[in-house]
């Protein structure tokens, strides 16, 4: 997302700066929280390399780490995963 200036905002949101700022202010916000929920699982799932071994340290199962993952990605627009993680080589 660009910055807001006078500008910008107008011309390709079609929307006032000063709305586009208070947008941008309410997206990051919501980013912010989602990393704020997330960050424990992400943080084991990572550390253990494994969602079942991030649950079983976390009091979850593996589809409810696999789960918060996905929702993470979503709400950052990433992919934590490889497609060549599939075993062929």
């Amino acid at each position: 997302m660009l910055p807001c200036s006078e500008n910008s905002c107008t011309l390709l949101c079609q929307i006032p700066p000063s709305d586009c700022q208070i947008l941008m202010h309410t997206q990051t916000a919501r980013i912010i929280r989602a990393v704020q929920k997330y960050l424990p699982v992400f943080e084991a799932a990572a550390r253990h390399g494994s969602f079942t071994l991030a649950g079983d340290e976390l009091g979850l199962t593996q589809s409810a780490v696999s789960r918060q993952i996905k929702d993470l990605e979503s709400k950052l627009g990433v992919s934590f995963s490889s497609d060549s993680t599939s075993g062929s080589s």
